[in-house]
């Protein structure tokens, strides 16, 4: 039995040392993917075939009319959706079309990470999104855009907070290391509030047994209290009356 917590012990340490993130020397840079020319003609108007660039035409038409700032001639438009939260869409400035992608309609930020959600270069395929996409998971997203489409090449754990007053706290339940992942933090979290439930549930239920014992039978009480030759007798007056 003790065998076996052991080699399960061991088999969490390395999941977790697995998703802590990848090696940043292996991440893909802006510099890796150039593009050969840059777009520097009039833009053209934006076609709003898809329903959802129709719903968002004002903000599509808007910044495809200042003209690329991605891949050589494509616009990453943009907006907000919420408290730190982006929406986005890539725009070809050549023909104006319009491009979503349904996994990450947009992206929310993380606590304790202030970088940029949707980064970019005009001179580079590569963008690289940032926090939970369509409220779902959470990591450093890097893709390559191939003309019609964004190609994820890599992915990495978010970075912890720097420690400044506004981004770190303080837990009550236990005490992080500075090098710990946000996987971590989450799994901590998990295991100290199921071990308090369970606490609390089992005092709970002792307390519940204890005030049971100590109850006077109410049923009891009212047999005798009826049986007494008191009650009887005021019970017999107030028949006569």
């Amino acid at each position: 039995m003790r065998v076996r917590t052991v080699f399960i012990a061991i088999a969490m340490v390395a999941l977790v040392r697995a998703a802590s993130g990848a090696n940043p020397r292996a991440l893909p840079r802006f510099e890796d993917l150039p593009v050969e020319e840059v777009f520097d003609q009039t833009p053209a108007p934006v076609v709003l075939a898809a329903a959802r660039a129709r719903q968002f035409r004002t903000v599509l038409r808007e910044e495809a009319r200042r003209g690329p700032n991605f891949s050589g001639h494509y616009r990453v438009a943009t907006w907000g959706c919420g408290s730190d939260c982006h929406a986005f869409a890539i725009i070809d400035a050549a023909t104006g079309t319009v491009y979503f992608k349904p996994d990450a309609l947009f992206v929310a930020g993380l606590f304790g990470n202030d970088e940029e959600r949707i980064q970019f270069r005009k001179n580079s395929r590569l963008l690289v999104l940032v926090g939970s996409r369509n409220d779902s998971g959470g990591g450093k997203y890097y893709y390559e855009w191939t003309g019609t489409r964004l190609k994820l090449l890599a992915t990495a754990a978010v970075a912890p907070p720097s420690g400044g007053p506004k981004t770190q706290r303080k837990s009550t339940l236990f005490r992080l290391k500075p090098d710990t992942t946000w996987f971590h933090h989450g799994l901590l979290t998990l295991v100290s509030s199921v071990s308090f439930v369970v606490k609390r549930s089992d005092s709970l239920l002792d307390e519940g047994l204890d005030v049971g014992r100590d109850r006077p039978n109410v049923e009891s009480l009212t047999e005798v209290r009826d049986a007494s030759p008191t009650a009887s007798g005021a019970r017999a007056r107030r028949g006569g009356l």
